[in-house]
């Protein structure tokens, strides 16, 4: 069984109140519009994309095993945030039990390629190409995401 963060549930549930709210305040302009005569193709689009979200955070949620965030751990554990660079690049992730991307945060999964590389690095660090990709990473900053 797929393991997930307290902290990690506690911000999907969060996350699913607020498109709960504004689905309910989409149905009723619907249902206003609609008694009115006007055009609600558009509303019933944005009803769509709600629907999908709420699916997507309800099977996130789903069939999982709730651990306990360790915080202020000195090596890479679920619920760590985590700052790497390589390549010229740098990324900023969480990682936790499932990959999940919105405009604030960009989570993946303990169980995907880099997630696995990652566990249990401590800051400076190195992930070796055969490890993740083609390039070697190195491990700039750990910090609780939660």
């Amino acid at each position: 069984m797929n393991k997930i963060t307290d902290k990690f549930v506690d911000f999907l549930n969060a996350e699913l109140a607020c498109i709960m709210k504004s689905y309910n305040k989409n149905r009723i302009s619907i249902a206003k519009a609609g008694e009115n005569g006007v055009n609600i193709s558009a509303a019933l689009e944005d009803e769509k994309v709600f629907e999908a979200k709420i699916k997507s955070i309800k099977d996130l949620l789903t069939n999982k095993k709730v651990v306990k965030f360790c915080q202020n751990s000195q090596t890479i554990v679920l619920g760590s945030k985590v700052r790497i660079s390589g390549g010229g690049n740098e990324r900023t992730f969480i990682i936790d039990g499932v990959g999940f991307k919105n405009d604030l945060i960009n989570v993946i999964s303990y169980k995907s390629l880099v997630g696995r590389a990652l566990l249990g690095k401590k800051e400076g660090d190195t992930i070796q190409p055969y490890e993740v990709e083609d390039i070697e990473f190195k491990v700039e900053e750990i910090s609780n995401a939660w």
